[in-house]
């Protein structure tokens, strides 16, 4: 995909719903997004973007935080307050990335928590799908299909098990496509 049209495909293909930008640590998730983003503006698109990583700084923060509603935060419950009260008008709506929070909040939780953690990452996921249908928009969430730290291995083998599909493709349903990244 080129930059140039980044924009353009992603709305054509995803439409007026969610998609899932995955893919290993390094692979290009956020520059992907980021030149979603500056085409999206150069074509007249009003965005929110929520940064649950830090991965954008320097210039490429500055520049969000002038031209997009912009939010940093690491705590789950903030990301889900945010795609809750996000007002109508938006045209693109970033999540990136949904495991961070997600994964940080359940480490901490006790097992009841831990339940409610994983309703709340569906309620999540079943918000930006909804905002993006009901306000024309495009939701796009990035994402790495396991953890960094805990890729599984084949039991035989020990090889790393590969070809994962993210959430264990348990709310593909949530998402138009989603879209690995491998840079």
């Amino acid at each position: 995909m080129s930059e140039k049209n980044a924009y353009t495909i992603m709305r054509y293909i995803v439409e007026s719903d969610t998609g899932l930008i995955y893919g290993d640590t390094g692979t290009g998730k956020s520059q992907l997004v980021l030149a979603i983003m500056r085409h999206a503006l150069e074509a007249g698109a009003k965005i929110a973007i929520c940064d649950t990583e830090g991965n954008y700084s320097g210039t490429a923060r500055s520049w969000l935080e002038k031209n997009c509603t912009y939010m940093y935060t690491t705590k789950f419950a903030n990301v889900l307050k945010w795609a809750t009260t996000l007002p109508t008008g938006y045209d693109l709506v970033v999540l990136d990335s949904l495991g961070a929070p997600v994964l940080g909040a359940f480490a901490l939780a006790n097992l009841r928590e831990r339940g409610s953690l994983l309703l709340g990452s569906e309620a999540l996921a079943y918000t930006l799908k909804t905002y993006a249908q009901e306000n024309k928009a495009m939701a796009l969430i990035t994402n790495q299909p396991v953890s960094e730290m805990n890729k599984p291995r084949d039991m035989k083998t020990g090889n790393l098990i590969e070809n994962l599909e993210p959430f264990g493709g348990k709310t593909n349903f949530f998402w138009k496509e989603d879209r690995k990244s491998n840079v």
